[in-house]
């Protein structure tokens, strides 16, 4: 059995570079990052440990210190009120070497107390783990030479450089004659410790999200790396959420730009703040996966609203709709620095059960960001259909190198969404062109205008922001 990794954070690439290696030993193991111990000198106050590895001869807790920039670092004995004296020197003026900042401990003196303090967890949680050997290492950077002080005789743990970590792990495998602890009791404490279920399914916690149940055949439009959908529960916030799960082990230049697109959507849903835009309660990042938690809205997907109307919504009814919406898309423009959402489709804009009491006011949007868009630091173009792409302005499907963001894009897509709701799915997209743009049938000449207005096909004829669309949208409301 390989080592096995929990799903913590890594906060830093020293620690994913360490992990990625220790993943590599050839041995059954368990490897957790960055978890809580109880400190019995400072109960108040738990140890954070960066990495622990649970391998047959024995527990590591290890200490990851970036000393990038740094030259050359002396590790000066290992008393830590040495150290606590100890002054930083700007400039390296004395031998050439630095020493720790001011009020840091030795380095050596760490690894030895996080190592005493994993011993008392381990020696609380498992009698049988009672003579279960354990050892602290501080690791430091590859880019610095490190070396210790002659009075090296006191008490301390052990440090050594990212390269030599391993082989330091596999000299002492060599030279281990105890007996080999089993893969049941290092699993048990592994789970002890708090580090997170090495299997995703129904009942796992990541972070504060409990996933109750897998939704089978989800997929995402645009996605690119295999994702996996829950219904759950966060453990806080008591409030129903949907998980989603990517798996990041095969990452390729199309899934980073996909990643890359997903994280600026989170970026804008948290920015947004909106009562009408879906929320994220979680999101976590570990090697080997990213985690996603939204609120559920108890509602539908506007499409799914549309097929119990096959001839399209009354028009007051499709009118009073896209105005709650509009609304909720004008505050988003008018932000001191504006929001724009770029994915209005059917299938991003969720409505409240019971239409025709609320009209459209109690919605979500949810979507942001466009899968059609193919700018290098955005993602790859992905093709919607023609039913999807009749809602994304023209100049995003096939954007030019240095095509600038625009509030008119969204304007572009609220009036296809209003030739929506006014024709029905059928008729709509019987009248979209070979270019996939609405030619408005909607038998109001009025609306007609507003629509190919709105959704124009060059940028320059449409409405100039979401004002005048607004404007214009509660004159015919009215």
């Amino acid at each position: 059995m390989p080592i096995v990794v929990n799903y913590g954070t890594s906060y830093c690439p020293q620690e994913r570079q360490i992990v990625a290696l220790l993943k590599g030993l050839s041995t059954d193991g368990f490897l957790a990052q960055n978890i809580l111990m109880p400190d019995k000198d400072c109960p108040k106050m738990p140890n954070e440990h960066d990495i622990v590895l649970l391998v047959p001869w024995g527990a590591y807790s290890i200490e990851s210190k970036r000393t990038d920039g740094i030259e050359k670092l002396k590790l000066e004995g290992n008393n830590p009120d040495e150290w606590m004296r100890a002054r930083w020197l700007l400039g390296g003026r004395q031998g050439g070497w630095h020493r720790d900042p001011n009020g840091r401990r030795n380095a050596r003196w760490t690894a030895w107390h996080k190592g005493t303090v994993l011993l008392s967890f381990i020696q609380g949680a498992n009698r049988a783990l009672a003579r279960y050997p354990v050892q602290g290492i501080v690791v430091f950077s590859d880019a610095t030479e490190v070396v210790a002080s002659p009075n090296d005789s006191g008490i301390g743990g052990r440090w050594c450089q990212v390269s030599t970590l391993v082989d330091l792990i596999k000299q002492d495998c060599r030279e281990y004659t105890g007996a080999a602890y089993s893969a049941a009791d290092l699993e048990s404490l592994f789970k002890k410790l708090e580090a997170l279920p090495t299997e995703i399914g129904p009942g796992t916690i990541i972070h504060d999200s409990r996933l109750m149940r897998k939704r089978d055949g989800f997929q995402e439009i645009g996605c690119t790396i295999p994702v996996f959908c829950y219904e759950g529960r966060h453990e806080i916030y008591r409030k129903r959420i949907e998980t989603r799960i990517y798996d990041l082990n095969q990452l390729d230049q199309a899934s980073r730009r996909f990643l890359m697109r997903m994280k600026r959507r989170l970026h804008a849903l948290e920015e947004a703040n909106d009562a009408c835009v879906i929320r994220v309660k979680d999101h976590h990042e570990w090697m080997e996966g990213y985690m996603v938690s939204y609120e559920i809205f108890d509602g539908l997907p506007l499409r799914d609203v549309l097929r119990e109307y096959p001839t399209g919504l009354p028009r007051s009814l499709a009118l009073s709709v896209i105005l709650h919406i509009a609304e909720t898309v004008s505050r988003l423009h008018l932000r001191p620095q504006p929001i724009l959402h770029l994915d209005i489709r059917p299938e991003n804009v969720l409505l409240a059960r019971k239409l025709e009491m609320h009209r459209g006011q109690d919605h979500k949007l949810h979507g942001f960001t466009n899968p059609r868009l193919n700018r290098e630091d955005t993602s790859q173009a992905v093709s919607l259909g023609p039913f999807g792409d009749s809602f994304v302005a023209p100049e995003i499907r096939q954007p030019s190198e240095h095509e600038p963001p625009d509030c008119r894009h969204d304007i572009y897509s609220l009036g296809a969404l209003l030739a929506y709701c006014l024709m029905g799915e059928a008729a709509y997209s019987a009248d979209l062109d070979d270019e996939h743009i609405i030619r408005p049938g909607t038998g109001d000449r009025n609306l007609d205008y507003l629509i190919s207005h709105a959704a124009a096909r060059s940028r320059s004829d449409r409405f100039r922001d979401i004002k005048r669309f607004l404007r214009v949208v509660r004159a015919q409301a009215s």
